[in-house]
């Protein structure tokens, strides 16, 4: 019986996956895929479907969220959903109890589906990023929940 040395073993395992990953390179050129950076060049940020407003990436250009722009933002996120027909509940509103957030209101017998896209639009691009950033400081911070002053 004629079995190869396990030497012999090592360098062909290696050979293999030499040539599966060159057809996989390969491939992905190929077809223009980039897995690395999503077909973007580094430290060009990748937005959802919304971009953010120049107010927003201005308010968050220094690394750090002020209560003011904060408000300022979901005031101009409340202002966009109004806009769109929608009845908006802006900081300070009793209902929401302190928190500086921004809601909207749906009137009784109206499905909250109805309007639900234009929200997602309007907090994505005035307000989403600087709540995130705001509330990762909060916690930082010690104070998880953005209260009042």
């Amino acid at each position: 019986m004629n079995i190869a040395p396990p030497w012999l073993f090592v360098p062909a395992v290696l050979l293999l996956a030499a040539t599966i990953g060159a057809v996989a390179a390969a491939a992905y050129s190929a077809f223009g895929a980039d897995a690395t950076t999503q077909g973007q060049a580094f430290g060009e940020p990748v937005y959802g479907p919304e971009r953010p407003s120049d107010e927003q990436l201005a308010a968050l250009a220094d690394g750090h969220v002020s209560r003011d722009e904060m408000i300022q933002a979901l005031n101009r996120a409340a202002d966009c959903i109004e806009a769109e027909g929608l009845q908006a509940v802006r900081p300070g509103h009793p209902q929401l109890e302190g928190n500086l957030v921004f809601m909207r209101f749906t009137p009784e017998g109206v499905d909250p589906a109805v309007g639900a896209d234009a929200f997602r639009r309007c907090s994505e691009r005035h307000s989403a990023n600087l709540s995130s950033k705001y509330q990762v400081q909060r916690e930082a911070e010690g104070r998880a929940a953005p209260r009042p002053e």
